[in-house]
């Protein structure tokens, strides 16, 4: 081959190569960048679902409907993040749960599962499934579902919670307090979990030891107010004097907050003015608060009767007849409201 020729193919080798490499260069920078633009974008969406179940740990109807929000917001700016989808799930159950109303709620909640799974969801999806199937008034198989879990699946607060709630529900309210009396005796204790375990003391009679538990965690972390409303409750079944002092003293506090909470939270806060009146001996002012509480603990058989009681007590014999006439002897008071199918 000439000498002339082989010095044309170097001048064009030195012409292409430098841009050959560059642009190989520039390919691989783009790729790089690509892929670090991903894991960030992921880093920020799981960082942000985390932001929300911490919001949700806070105990507050604020903090709830908060998470919710925010999740809504990365459902529909992430579609298809099934971390995301159960996070929300989770969030949207309780909120109906443990606020209210259930409806559209569960319906969400069952719609943003379906877009999830164990995997992808991790922990949190299995804690949504077991709540939404307590709220559809299937404990036992929520139950059923919990028992099937592996052990490093209830390292999550919240799958431990939903257990918890789904052995309450399903009549087995000494188990559900064991759950629950284990998560309030770690360092940093669930707060959910703190409020309805005071439920359970609270309605299994244990109402000292349910003003002890929630009394204690108000004062490291005050101004939730459904802890506040159970407390208050819990104090006036407690009766003496220095308990319904410390019950008036609560309810003149977060009173005015019972009107505008949701339904579920209202309802207890109903109750507590109504039974704190009572105590009083103000049974026509209790009717009123009595008969709100009683709507809203459908089938609750100690409601309807104290409700009858104030009645009676307040001169209006036949309201309390009217009142009893709707008695249901043996209904259960849930700590959440199934989703009534009838």
């Amino acid at each position: 081959m000439p000498v002339m020729a082989l010095d044309r193919r170097h001048i064009m080798w030195r012409r292409v190569k430098v841009p050959l490499i560059v642009g190989i260069g520039v390919l691989v920078l783009a790729i790089l960048g690509t892929g670090a633009f991903f894991l960030i974008r992921s880093a920020v969406i799981r960082s942000a679902v985390e932001k929300a179940m911490g919001s949700m740990a806070l105990d507050t109807v604020g903090g709830v409907r908060g998470a919710v929000a925010s999740l809504e917001d990365l459902a529909s700016d992430h579609p298809g993040r099934k971390d995301v989808e159960a996070a929300l799930a989770y969030a949207l159950v309780m909120d109906a749960m443990r606020n209210g109303p259930p409806e559209p709620g569960v319906e969400r909640a069952r719609k943003a599962i379906s877009m999830s799974d164990g995997v992808g969801g991790g922990p949190v999806f299995h804690a949504a499934s077991i709540l939404v199937l307590v709220a559809e008034g299937k404990p036992d198989e929520a139950v059923a579902y919990s028992g099937r879990l592996p052990k490093e699946t209830f390292e999550r607060d919240e799958v431990k919670l939903a257990k918890a709630l789904a052995l309450a529900n399903s009549g087995n309210d000494l188990e559900a307090r064991v759950e629950l009396e284990l998560m309030a005796v770690e360092d940093d204790p669930y707060l959910p979990a703190i409020t309805v375990l005071g439920q359970v003391r609270q309605r299994l009679g244990l109402n000292e030891a349910a003003v002890a538990l929630l009394r204690s965690s108000l004062e490291k972390h005050p101004g939730r107010l459904d802890a506040q409303l159970t407390l208050a409750l819990a104090l006036v079944e407690t009766g003496t004097p220095d308990a319904l002092a410390e019950a008036e003293k609560i309810m003149a506090a977060v009173g005015g907050e019972i009107g505008g909470a949701p339904p579920h939270v209202a309802t207890r806060g109903f109750y507590a003015r109504g039974l704190l009146l009572s105590a009083h001996g103000k049974h026509g002012e209790a009717v009123d608060p009595l008969a709100k509480a009683m709507e809203g603990m459908a089938g609750n058989a100690l409601v309807v009767a104290r409700c009858a009681r104030a009645r009676r007590l307040s001169g209006d014999p036949v309201g309390a007849f009217d009142t009893l006439a709707g008695l249901e002897i043996g209904a259960h008071d849930f700590l959440v409201r199934p989703i009534d199918r009838n």
